[in-house]
């Protein structure tokens, strides 16, 4: 038996989430000097939102840490000790596995999407999903005929879309009301120069700058924020995660803090994000409720979408083959990979090709287990 639990995470003070890049890490593995220089760089900006393997570390670390199989923040170095922490969080970190198969987690069946939720009103809070990208546009109940592939097909016409202006990104609340990403989040710059841990000195080429991010309503004086990343997580039964309602835990490379609630029976009041008032019934949409994998044959029935791309890399790791999982160590990384953004909307001519689509996203099961390949 398993159970559903929403679990929040409200920020303590700035947070930063990774991206594909890091700050130069020395080593001295000529390979690994080589790929540390290639995605090195002294300015860093923070993805706005965790990434899912991000989420899926931090519950696994407070599965292990409640047992007795994890001593001074490592692994028991048993075997014994490694099968009770397989059954507990499963062999590996997250991995691009082929051929529809599922890692295995654990105690952890399935993560969510992450979303927003802003908590002004306790007994009622919005919950926020990204709006579809082309939200902002007037879809016109008319179609013109266009060319794509060599094949004709009927395009829906937006009204008030200019190319070069592009598109805003928003999301859209349960209580139906639309706002741009950018009300929500502000900036936190932070400029250094680092220093030789064994001298002291600092390094000319050590220069770096840092850009994290706070909720726009974060009140200093108080420390609180009205603004919360929010989840969902399919557990077993005998999971206790519950336990560390309340607790501090630690998100991302910087380790940045949040308080940690869980609460079970919460419904899914994400909004619904279609405008079902049109009258054109051909045009069929398809929005990414996360970040999306999808391979080049996945698109074949597309008709045209509106989308951007961001980076997904993540520490591939195992139970009984990682001795040290600092940055330092060299620890293994995965290739780049291309996401497709949430909030991205993909258009088909036929529902059949929608529906071929849909179960492309879905085939890719590894992704979906994590909380990626969410749509509407």
């Amino acid at each position: 038996m398993s159970k559903k639990l929403l679990v929040t995470l409200k920020p303590i003070d700035k947070f930063f989430f990774g991206t594909d890049m890091t700050f130069a890490v020395p080593t001295d593995n000529k390979e690994k000097k080589c790929r540390a220089e290639r995605f090195a760089s002294y300015i860093i900006k923070s993805n706005r939102f965790p990434q899912q393997t991000s989420l899926l570390g931090m519950l696994r670390f407070l599965i292990l840490s409640n047992s007795d199989c994890f001593e001074k923040g490592k692994i028991v170095d048993n075997d014994k000790k490694k099968d009770a922490v397989e059954k507990l969080i499963g062999p590996r970190s997250f991995t691009v596995a082929s051929g529809g198969k599922v890692g295995a987690f654990g105690q952890i069946e399935s993560l969510g999407a992450c979303f927003l939720i802003n908590n002004f009103d306790e007994k009622a809070p919005v919950f926020y999903s990204f709006a579809p990208f082309d939200s902002e546009f007037k879809s016109s109940d008319s179609s013109i005929k266009g060319f794509v592939n060599g094949k004709e097909i009927s395009l829906p016409v937006l009204e008030n879309y200019k190319a070069k202006d592009g598109y805003t990104e928003r999301l859209k609340g349960s209580d139906g009301i639309f706002i741009p990403v950018s009300d929500v989040f502000v900036e936190d710059r932070r400029i250094g120069i680092a220093r030789d841990v064994a001298s002291g000195k600092t390094d000319s080429a050590g220069l770096f700058k840092q850009v994290g991010y706070r909720f726009k309503d974060y009140v200093q004086s108080k420390k609180v924020a009205n603004w919360h990343f929010a989840f969902y997580v399919t557990v077993k039964d005998e999971c206790k995660i519950e336990d560390y309602d309340g607790s501090i835990v630690s998100i991302g490379g910087d380790s940045s803090q949040f308080v940690f609630n869980v609460k079970a029976g919460v419904e899914d009041r994400r909004p619904e994000l279609f405008d079902t008032s049109s009258k054109n019934q051909d045009v069929l949409k398809v929005v990414l409720q996360s970040p999306a994998y999808l391979k080049m044959e996945d698109f074949e029935n597309v008709a045209f979408f509106f989308s951007n791309t961001i980076p997904f890399r993540f520490m591939v790791t195992s139970v009984k083959g990682t001795k040290d999982y600092t940055l330092r160590s060299g620890y293994q990384r995965s290739c780049r990979y291309e996401l497709y953004a949430p909030g991205s909307v993909f258009y088909f001519s036929k529902k059949g090709d929608a529906d071929s689509f849909k179960k492309a996203l879905e085939n890719h099961k590894s992704f979906c287990t994590i909380g990626y390949n969410e749509y509407k």
